[in-house]
Protein backbone atom coordinates (compact mmCIF):
# COMPACT_ATOMS: atom_id res chain seq x y z
CA UNK A 1 0.00 0.00 0.00
CA UNK A 2 1.21 3.45 -0.96
CA UNK A 3 1.94 5.91 1.70
CA UNK A 4 -0.14 9.07 1.82
CA UNK A 5 1.90 12.18 1.41
CA UNK A 6 2.22 13.96 4.63
CA UNK A 7 0.03 17.08 4.72
CA UNK A 8 1.92 20.29 5.30
CA UNK A 9 1.00 22.19 8.33
CA UNK A 10 -0.94 25.36 7.48
CA UNK A 11 0.69 28.43 8.87
CA UNK A 12 -0.16 32.06 8.51
CA UNK A 13 2.84 32.48 6.25
CA UNK A 14 1.87 29.63 3.90
CA UNK A 15 -1.73 30.91 3.81
CA UNK A 16 -0.51 34.41 2.91
CA UNK A 17 1.70 32.99 0.13
CA UNK A 18 -1.23 30.93 -1.24
CA UNK A 19 -3.53 33.94 -1.19
CA UNK A 20 -0.86 36.06 -2.87
CA UNK A 21 -0.44 33.43 -5.62
CA UNK A 22 -4.23 33.30 -6.15
CA UNK A 23 -4.46 37.09 -6.34
CA UNK A 24 -1.55 37.16 -8.79
CA UNK A 25 -3.26 34.54 -10.97
CA UNK A 26 -6.55 36.48 -10.87
CA UNK A 27 -4.74 39.72 -11.71
CA UNK A 28 -2.96 38.04 -14.63
CA UNK A 29 -6.26 36.66 -15.92
CA UNK A 30 -7.96 40.03 -15.57
CA UNK A 31 -5.05 41.79 -17.27
CA UNK A 32 -5.24 39.37 -20.18
CA UNK A 33 -9.02 39.81 -20.36
CA UNK A 34 -8.79 43.61 -20.29
CA UNK A 35 -6.06 43.50 -22.92
CA UNK A 36 -8.29 41.36 -25.17
CA UNK A 37 -11.24 43.71 -24.65
CA UNK A 38 -9.04 46.72 -25.36
CA UNK A 39 -7.75 45.12 -28.58
CA UNK A 40 -11.29 44.23 -29.69
CA UNK A 41 -12.44 47.78 -28.97
CA UNK A 42 -9.50 49.22 -30.90
CA UNK A 43 -10.37 47.03 -33.89
CA UNK A 44 -14.01 48.06 -33.62
CA UNK A 45 -13.14 51.76 -33.36
CA UNK A 46 -10.84 51.46 -36.39
CA UNK A 47 -13.66 49.84 -38.37
CA UNK A 48 -16.13 52.55 -37.32
CA UNK A 49 -13.61 55.28 -38.16
CA UNK A 50 -12.99 53.79 -41.61
CA UNK A 51 -16.71 53.41 -42.24
CA UNK A 52 -17.35 57.00 -41.19
CA UNK A 53 -14.53 58.25 -43.41
CA UNK A 54 -15.95 56.30 -46.35
CA UNK A 55 -19.46 57.61 -45.66
CA UNK A 56 -18.18 61.16 -45.29
CA UNK A 57 -16.33 60.91 -48.58
CA UNK A 58 -19.50 59.59 -50.25
CA UNK A 59 -21.44 62.57 -48.88
CA UNK A 60 -18.76 64.96 -50.10
CA UNK A 61 -18.83 63.33 -53.53
CA UNK A 62 -22.61 63.84 -53.75
CA UNK A 63 -22.57 67.43 -52.50
CA UNK A 64 -22.88 70.24 -55.01
CA UNK A 65 -19.85 72.45 -55.36
CA UNK A 66 -19.87 76.24 -55.53
CA UNK A 67 -19.30 75.94 -59.28
CA UNK A 68 -22.34 73.66 -59.59
CA UNK A 69 -24.48 76.17 -57.72
CA UNK A 70 -23.18 79.04 -59.82
CA UNK A 71 -23.99 77.08 -62.98
CA UNK A 72 -27.52 76.42 -61.72
CA UNK A 73 -27.93 80.12 -60.87
CA UNK A 74 -26.83 81.06 -64.39
CA UNK A 75 -29.27 78.59 -65.95
CA UNK A 76 -32.10 79.92 -63.78
CA UNK A 77 -31.26 83.50 -64.77
CA UNK A 78 -31.31 82.55 -68.46
CA UNK A 79 -34.60 80.70 -68.06
CA UNK A 80 -36.14 83.68 -66.24
CA UNK A 81 -35.07 86.04 -69.02
CA UNK A 82 -36.46 83.71 -71.67
CA UNK A 83 -39.77 83.45 -69.78
CA UNK A 84 -39.95 87.25 -69.48
CA UNK A 85 -39.53 87.54 -73.25
CA UNK A 86 -42.20 84.91 -73.87
CA UNK A 87 -44.59 86.59 -71.43
CA UNK A 88 -43.99 89.93 -73.10
CA UNK A 89 -44.97 88.31 -76.41
CA UNK A 90 -48.09 86.84 -74.82
CA UNK A 91 -49.25 90.25 -73.67
CA UNK A 92 -50.01 91.12 -77.27
CA UNK A 93 -51.47 87.72 -78.12
CA UNK A 94 -54.97 88.72 -76.96
CA UNK A 95 -54.84 91.91 -78.98
CA UNK A 96 -53.67 90.00 -82.05
CA UNK A 97 -56.46 87.45 -81.62
CA UNK A 98 -59.01 90.25 -81.26
CA UNK A 99 -57.70 91.92 -84.42
CA UNK A 100 -57.83 88.61 -86.29
CA UNK A 101 -61.48 88.19 -85.29
CA UNK A 102 -62.31 91.71 -86.44
CA UNK A 103 -60.55 91.17 -89.79
CA UNK A 104 -62.42 87.91 -90.22
CA UNK A 105 -65.73 89.68 -89.49
CA UNK A 106 -64.93 92.46 -91.97
CA UNK A 107 -63.90 89.92 -94.62
CA UNK A 108 -67.18 88.07 -94.14
CA UNK A 109 -69.20 91.31 -94.46
CA UNK A 110 -67.32 92.26 -97.62
CA UNK A 111 -67.64 88.75 -99.03
CA UNK A 112 -63.93 88.13 -99.09
CA UNK A 113 -63.02 84.49 -98.83
CA UNK A 114 -61.12 83.94 -95.59
CA UNK A 115 -57.91 81.96 -95.87
CA UNK A 116 -55.77 81.06 -93.00
CA UNK A 117 -52.03 81.21 -93.52
CA UNK A 118 -49.35 79.88 -91.26
CA UNK A 119 -47.37 82.57 -89.56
Amino acid sequence: MAKKPKAKKLTLETLAVAIQKDFSAIRDDMTAGFRAVREDMAIGFRAVREEMATGLQAVRDEMATKEDLADVRDKIALAKEELREQIAGLRYAKEIDALAERVKFVEEKLGIKHTRRAA
